[in-house]
C-alpha cells in the first residue's frame, strides 16, 4: 500500500555536508575528497530516497565556488531556487533547471550571489565520483 510523506515548509533546517558522512548518506572517503568550499555547503533532506524511491536534496553554496568535476551512477535533475551556477559559459539563473544523465563528467561554479538548489535522483544516493574514478572507469569500459 503506498503513502504521502510530507515535509511542511517550517522544518527546512539546512545543516552541514559533514551530517551526511554522521548519517549515513555519505562515505567518509567521498567527504574527504571533497575541496574546502565544497564541504562548506549546507544541506536539507527532504526525502532521502532507497533503492526504489526518489531522492530530493536542497542544498546552499558559497558564492564563486568551483565544485570540482565529478559524475554520478544516476541521472539527476538540478533545480535553482536562489542565485546560479555557470556550466562553462552557460549560466544557470534562479528558476533553471538542468538535467544530468548519468556517468557524465562535469563541473560547475557558483555565481557571486552564491547558489541554492534541488537536486532530484531517481534513488538514494549522495555519493559521487571523481574525474580519475571517471577516467578508470571509461578505460575499464573499453
Amino acid at each position: 500500500m503506498g503513502s504521502i510523506k510530507i515535509i511542511p515548509s517550517g522544518e527546512r533546517n539546512r545543516e552541514a555536508v559533514s551530517r551526511l558522512v554522521e548519517r549515513g548518506f555519505l562515505t567518509p572517503e567521498t567527504y574527504a575528497a571533497m575541496p574546502a568550499g565544497e564541504r562548506s555547503a549546507h544541506v536539507f533532506v527532504h526525502h532521502p530516497g532507497a533503492a526504489a524511491t526518489p531522492q530530493l536534496v536542497e542544498l546552499s553554496l558559497d558564492p564563486d565556488i568551483e565544485v570540482q568535476p565529478h559524475a554520478h551512477g544516476a541521472d539527476e535533475i538540478i533545480f535553482i531556487l536562489e542565485g546560479s551556477i555557470s556550466f562553462g559559459a552557460r549560466e544557470c539563473p534562479a528558476g533553471s533547471s538542468v538535467l544530468i544523465e548519468k556517468d557524465t563528467l562535469y563541473t560547475f561554479r557558483v555565481g557571486p550571489q552564491g547558489v541554492t538548489f534541488l537536486n532530484f535522483r531517481p534513488s538514494g544516493d549522495f555519493n559521487h565520483y571523481s574525474k580519475e574514478e571517471f577516467l578508470a572507469r571509461r578505460s575499464a569500459a573499453r
